[in-house]
């Protein structure tokens, strides 16, 4: 069996709407991330 160090998680930008998959740590914080389209703050669309 492996286990899965890392996750792919989905953020969506508030200012362009672009979608971007983040890859994290298991159990990092979701921290709001910059956009790299537009530079606008994108935040995690859903928490696994």
């Amino acid at each position: 069996m492996i286990l899965l160090t890392t996750i792919l998680v989905p953020y969506t930008c508030g200012k362009c709407k672009n979608q971007i998959d983040v890859t994290m740590k298991v159990g990092e914080p979701l921290i709001s991330r910059t956009c790299p389209k537009c530079g606008g703050i994108a935040n995690a669309t859903d928490v696994p």
